[in-house]
């Protein structure tokens, strides 16, 4: 976490958790919302099914909003037509994480398919 660890439990949301179950290929995300010192314990948002694949991840806030704009092209891709519609779905991670720049990755959806 470098210079972020001295700033936790806040800068865990800047790292949340890739967790994948045995026997499944698709990872889930887990936020970290605390830390507890007494027993040196995470508090996540969500459960860790024992035997799981865990990951620290790691990103900017750049790579973040960016991320938006590449679903949006992948959405978008081998369609005829601009869609009329776009429903965005976020999560509280990445409000806390990105506060005010939580609406950058909304706009460069809207970039995506205005195009």
């Amino acid at each position: 976490m470098g210079d972020n660890a001295s700033a936790l439990p806040q800068a865990s949301l800047l790292f949340p958790l890739n967790v994948t179950e045995e026997g499944k290929k698709e990872p889930v995300v887990r936020t970290i919302l605390n830390i507890n010192n007494d027993n040196r314990s995470i508090i996540l948002a969500g459960d860790v099914p024992k035997n799981s694949k865990v990951q620290l991840m790691m990103a900017s806030l750049d790579e973040i909003a960016e991320g938006a704009k590449t679903a949006a092209e992948f959405a978008i891709k081998n369609r005829k037509n601009n869609p009329e519609l776009a429903i965005l779905v976020s999560c509280v991670q990445r409000k806390l994480a990105m506060n005010q720049r939580v609406e950058e990755g909304f706009k460069q959806v809207l970039e995506v398919i205005r195009e």
